[in-house]
């Protein structure tokens, strides 16, 4: 009887050994096609079959690494409950699932935890501590992380975690450290890949530290003002400190929650690309409404800083930069109508000159709805349901414009009759196009205005007199081109 138990024990045994080794074959199948369902299955199923503290953690580990947080959390709780000996794999691997989750002080509380247990490992500790500098960067704890750091690389120094010490030294401020970790790294590691490849970007940024201070010291003077704030970020974003630069943005947007979409319109995020994106003309920012202010290298690459700075030397990015910042850090706002009117109205009409129309269209309308007769607003909405094709709503919007702002002698301003020949061009109302025309023609003649004539004359099969326009138009440009000429 005991000889049949012990057989009948060891052929369960033998069974179980070939099903978990075939499970085991099963699942490394799975993982190579990336298949999850399966994997999760097979995970499950060896976790039935071999209750031992070993395999349960191996089936958590498997959870984690398909993002399955339930099954992790319940596998997690399974070997904890039966093995309180794996107590430090146990803390470890919970650690690294609440930082999968973002629970980011969670995970710090975790690790110091796991890091006070006996018998660690210098590996383990070298582990331990990167990811917990990793999370006190989550949380912008630039102090705890260096010091996490610091516990890292006494154990073991190496150019990743040196340059990572650079980083959080540069998102603190202490700009000296960066230099001095800087200059050990060209001394030890100088052919590391990520040394060379971040090195030039340090260089050309630490050649513009000068104008920092005194950014610090009007944002210390003013910490919840929010004009300082953007300024450093500006000069920050110029220098390719773009990571810094986000910081003071996503500061400037928790004091004033309300500037939010003008903040993130500001060249300075356009070099940070985010959300943004480049075409042929240029960068456009219909997609900066909303973009997150994550995701940025900490120091710019050599080519996209190379860009944002030739962006923002240009005329018109440096004005709508410079009313950005106007607007921001007014304090009135609407309390002020007709001064803040015309700040957002200049606004949008640069925008609409930058190639964005359908930003522009949104601020022109915040305008008219506080100031519903204000002209300079109503002329950049009209140009704007223009250039994206709206004819019926330009249309509309034109004929009102020209209603309300008809004078008693039946003239309308230049500026606004100018566009309203364009809208009437576009719709095919060619006579009325050149009667516009005309009387803007009649207060200063321009060869872009005489062009659009020559063009809906030629429309009503009136070909001397566009041939005359057109004559007149190359005469008045030719001096133009020949100043242009170098």
């Amino acid at each position: 009887m005991l000889a049949l138990t012990c057989c009948t024990i060891l052929g369960a045994r033998l069974f179980q050994r070939r099903e978990i080794a075939y499970l085991n074959r099963q699942l490394s199948l799975a993982q190579t096609d990336r298949n999850v369902g399966s994997v999760r299955e097979v995970a499950r199923r060896i976790g039935r079959l071999d209750k031992s503290p070993r395999t349960r953690l191996r089936v958590a580990e498997i959870f984690l690494s398909l993002d399955l947080m339930d099954d992790f959390w319940g596998a997690l709780r399974l070997v904890e409950n039966d093995s309180p000996e794996r107590a430090a794999s146990i803390e470890r691997l919970r650690a690294k699932g609440l930082l999968a989750a973002n629970r980011k002080a969670a995970c710090v509380t975790s690790l110091q935890r796991f890091l006070r247990m006996p018998g660690l490992s210098p590996e383990q500790k070298v582990d331990a501590f990167d990811d917990l500098a990793a999370a006190q960067c989550g949380l912008g704890r630039w102090n705890e992380a260096r010091a996490a750091l610091d516990e890292r690389l006494a154990l073991a120094d190496a150019p990743a975690p040196r340059l990572k010490r650079a980083r959080v030294l540069a998102r603190a401020g202490r700009w000296a450290e960066v230099r001095g970790e800087f200059a050990l790294l060209a001394r030890t590691d100088a052919s590391a890949p990520d040394v060379k490849e971040l090195m030039p970007r340090w260089e050309r940024a630490g050649r513009g530290l000068a104008g920092l201070p005194a950014c610090d010291d009007a944002l210390n003077a003013a910490p919840n003002a929010l004009k300082p704030r953007l300024d450093r970020a500006r000069v920050e974003a110029r220098l390719g400190l773009w990571q810094n630069a986000a910081d003071d943005l996503q500061q400037a947007v928790s004091l004033a929650p309300m500037t939010r979409a003008r903040l993130l319109r500001l060249p300075l995020v356009l070099g940070a690309r985010l959300g943004m994106k480049t075409t042929k003309e240029g960068m456009e920012l219909e997609d900066a409404q909303g973009a997150e202010l994550t995701n940025v290298p900490w120091l710019a690459p050599g080519a996209s800083l190379q860009q944002l700075n030739d962006l923002a030397r240009a005329e018109d990015w440096q004005q709508l930069e410079d009313v950005d910042l106007e607007i921001a850090g007014d304090p009135a706002g609407w309390a002020d109508r007709s001064r803040f009117a015309g700040l957002l109205a200049t606004q949008a009409e640069i925008e609409l000159k930058l190639g964005s129309p359908r930003r522009a269209l949104a601020d022109a309308n915040e305008v008219l709805k506080q100031m519903p007769g204000f002209l300079p607003a109503r002329q950049v909405e009209i140009a704007a349901l223009l250039a994206t094709d709206d004819l019926p709503e330009a249309e509309a919007e034109t004929e009102r414009a020209v209603r309300e702002n008809t004078d008693t002698g039946g003239h309308v301003p230049a500026s606004l009759g100018v566009l309203a020949g364009y809208v009437w061009q576009r719709q095919g109302r060619h006579r009325d196009a050149v009667e516009a025309f005309s009387a803007c023609l009649d207060v200063a003649r321009s060869a872009d205005i005489l062009r659009a004539r020559a063009k809906s004359l030629r429309f009503l099969q009136r070909f001397a007199e566009a041939d005359h326009d057109a004559a007149e138009a190359d005469a008045l440009a030719a001096p133009t081109a020949r100043e242009a000429a170098p």
